[in-house]
């Protein structure tokens, strides 16, 4: 994890800040979520996952190639709420809780991420989420134990998800969130990391 500063100065900043660290490598982790990863890549939704999740990694994410897999852990295919509709393609956990995922529902990509709450409203004026509203997306609190009733959960279909990142009051809040969680301590998720969507994403 990166220091005090290092932390404070990557929250202040508007846009992504120089990572410089060095990714941590596990080739029987990598081994093990190969199949998963090209099943991803055979569904046909890769671009749509690399769509959102490379800028949403590049914003909000605390200096990524630092922090992966410890920190914060993506995983391809999961099987969670599987069902004959409905497949999750991606999710990107920090701690224990899901702050991004994409799902296909039927032929059909949507997908949701998560914020602080609080920040989201402080820096809005409390106006931004009845727009979000009025352009189609939902918005709605979600219950994260580890959350502290300090979430707010936004769904949309990539190309909406991908707008979501040019608000200002949508990516502080995020940052906070995903900072927040990380100080809490290392990623539940580790063990589904795929480090070869990884390689995608932080290209």
């Amino acid at each position: 994890m990166a220091s005090i500063d290092e932390q404070e100065k990557w929250l202040a900043a508007g846009g992504s800040v120089p990572d410089g660290g060095t990714r941590h490598q596990d080739l029987q982790l990598r081994a093990a979520h190969h199949a998963a990863y090209q099943r991803l890549e055979a569904s046909g939704h890769l671009a749509d996952v690399v769509q959102v999740f490379r800028p949403y990694i590049g914003l909000v994410v605390p200096y990524p190639r630092r922090t992966e897999r410890e920190f914060w852990a993506v995983s391809a295919m999961p099987s969670t709420n599987r069902t004959r509709r409905h497949q999750r393609l991606a999710a990107l956990s920090i701690n224990n809780v899901e702050t991004l995922v994409m799902y296909r529902y039927d032929e059909e990509t949507f997908g949701f991420l998560n914020l602080s709450k609080s920040v989201f409203v402080d820096m809005s004026g409390g106006s931004e989420e009845a727009e979000l509203r009025a352009e189609g997306y939902v918005v709605e609190d979600a219950e994260y134990r580890t959350g502290a009733g300090d979430v707010v959960r936004i769904d949309g279909q990539p190309e909406m998800l991908s707008a979501l990142l040019t608000r200002p009051a949508v990516v502080d809040a995020a940052k906070h969130l995903n900072l927040n969680l990380m100080r809490r301590g290392r990623s539940f998720q580790w063990r589904w990391h795929n480090y070869e969507l990884a390689d995608r994403l932080l290209e």
